[in-house]
Order: structure tokens, then C-alpha cells, then sequence
């Protein structure tokens, strides 16, 4: 089992990818990000896990490997499997979960740093960017846009 894929819902069918993450926040969540977002809330949030209803495509789900900075992305929907081979800058989404599968290292953002561990997961939710500094492999589910 793929490390990321810890604690979440099994997908069935060759459309893992198409609406993976349609339902990946709660409503209660949503509705908290959205109006967190459109307050000018800025927060990077360690969190004990991913909520329930969130679905992560399984490995095998994500397309072909695109070489980028010193590592690799590969795309399942709103899924990103990121191999970083010490620094990555992300482009974030209004609001996103980050997992991480491997490896340790630190989160570089706007208002500081937050260290992060194989296993940990995060809510980003306003951060415009950020850096990931340490080699690992991490899972970020995007919130989608209409």
C-alpha cells in the first residue's frame, strides 16, 4: 500500500482521477475554507489527519512523470504526487491538504517555517506559495475551482 494513500477511502474504477478530489472537503470544511479564503485568512494548519470523505487516488491513478526543478510531479485531477529532490516551490491553491510520504524537512511560507515528518498531513488555506526544503515524496489535493 502506497504510504500517502494511509487512512483513505478506496477508489474502484479507471475514473479515480475524474472528481478524486470533488468531495475531498467535508462541507463543514468547505464552507470554513471558502469563507476563511474570502476573509484574507492566511493559515498553514498541522492537522491529525486527512477528514473523512477524502478521497486519494491510488498511485497507479496519476499520469506520466513531468520533470520539474529537482524532482518530478505527476497529476490525478486535483492530485499532485510530488518527488522533490531538496527544494520545490508550489503555486498553491486557494486551499489544499498536503501529505507527507516521505521524508523530512520544513515548509518555507510567507509568515515562517513549519517543520514537517514522513506521516504528517497539513491544511493550507490562503497561501498564495510556498517551498518544500528536504528530498521526500508528498501528496497535495487541491480544492477545486469553478
Amino acid at each position: 500500500s502506497a504510504p500517502w494513500a494511509a487512512r483513505s477511502r478506496p477508489t474502484r474504477n479507471s475514473a479515480q482521477c475524474r472528481g478524486a478530489a470533488g468531495s475531498f472537503f467535508r462541507k463543514k470544511s468547505l464552507a470554513f475554507y471558502t469563507r476563511a479564503h474570502y476573509n484574507g485568512v492566511m493559515e498553514f494548519l498541522k492537522i491529525a489527519a486527512m477528514p473523512e470523505g477524502v478521497v486519494i487516488p491510488p498511485e497507479e491513478a496519476f499520469g506520466e512523470e513531468r520533470r520539474v526543478q529537482s524532482g518530478s510531479v505527476r497529476a490525478c485531477g486535483n492530485a499532485l504526487l510530488i518527488r522533490s529532490g531538496g527544494r520545490y516551490k508550489r503555486f498553491a491553491s486557494e486551499a489544499e491538504y498536503i501529505r507527507i510520504a516521505e521524508g523530512t524537512g520544513y515548509f518555507k511560507w510567507k509568515r515562517g517555517e513549519v517543520p514537517f515528518a514522513a506521516g504528517d498531513t497539513f491544511a493550507a488555506v490562503g497561501v498564495d506559495e510556498y517551498d518544500f526544503y528536504g528530498e521526500g515524496v508528498f501528496l497535495v489535493l487541491k480544492k477545486e475551482t469553478a
